[in-house]
């Protein structure tokens, strides 16, 4: 199978999976959209023909058909640096308020641009504001003499949560909707939550294996395992220095 295959096709499951979680927890019916983009398979919320300025999934409360806010995200795969399996480049997550469509809590992926050095590869934001974190903020800004109207932003603060192995995953993000912020779900949520978080966490492991398999050897030899090597492969211990 060509490498343009194996990626449809793995995209094609990931999507599939997604959408199940998706619509096992959130109340509703909920469409995602998977297509092929410039070497790459974009993953996200069906646009609707109301003319909606972005991608969103509707959320409200238990007992109420009124929406309260929205959950916006975006993913683009590839193939892995084996161009064996699937791999996630770039994923954002964002829950927006309905009255303007701030972001209130994001969760960001974005290694390419971010490099780890202007910001973690994986990281929260949080829009929120205390007068006393502003002011710390503000003259931080000033004394790295950075350019911008963003001083004394606290949504601006970029919180490191695990690099590109060990960041959360959209189970964590639909978790959180449903025991902080109360939005309306289906009989069984809590289990689609855990299984797809389950398959996830899988997923990493298995790509930290393959970033390290020295390691993964000398582990599965002090748990009993015969483990022999037959050809190698190298390893990326980078992988798993990034900010």
């Amino acid at each position: 199978m060509s490498q343009r295959g194996k990626l449809g096709n793995q995209a094609e499951v990931f999507a599939q999976q997604l959408s199940d979680t998706i619509n096992s927890v959130i109340d509703g019916k909920h469409e995602l959209m998977l297509q092929a983009v410039q070497g790459r398979y974009v993953l996200e919320p069906k646009r609707r023909a109301d003319g909606e300025k972005m991608p969103c999934l509707d959320l409200h409360l238990p007992e109420s058909t009124k929406r309260i806010g929205r959950l916006q995200f975006r993913y683009e795969m590839t193939l892995d640096h084996q161009h064996e399996y699937l791999k996630v480049v770039l994923s954002n997550f964002a829950i927006r308020a309905e009255a303007d469509g701030t972001a209130l809590i994001r969760l960001d992926y974005e290694p390419i641009n971010m490099q780890g050095t202007r910001a973690p590869v994986s990281h929260w934001q949080i829009q929120a504001h205390h007068n006393a974190l502003a002011n710390w903020l503000t003259l931080a800004h000033a004394t790295q003499r950075r350019s911008g109207n963003q001083s004394g932003r606290v949504d601006k603060i970029h919180l490191a949560v695990g690099g590109e192995r060990f960041r959360p995953c959209m189970e964590d993000l639909l978790h959180l909707l449903v025991t902080d912020l109360g939005v309306a779900t289906k009989n069984g949520h809590m289990r689609a939550i855990q299984e797809g978080r389950a398959r996830w966490r899988e997923l990493q492991l298995r790509s930290a294996v393959r970033d390290n398999p020295a390691i993964a050897a000398e582990v599965l030899a002090n748990c009993g395992y015969d483990v022999t090597p037959v050809e190698p492969k190298a390893s990326r211990p980078d992988k798993h220095t990034h900010y």
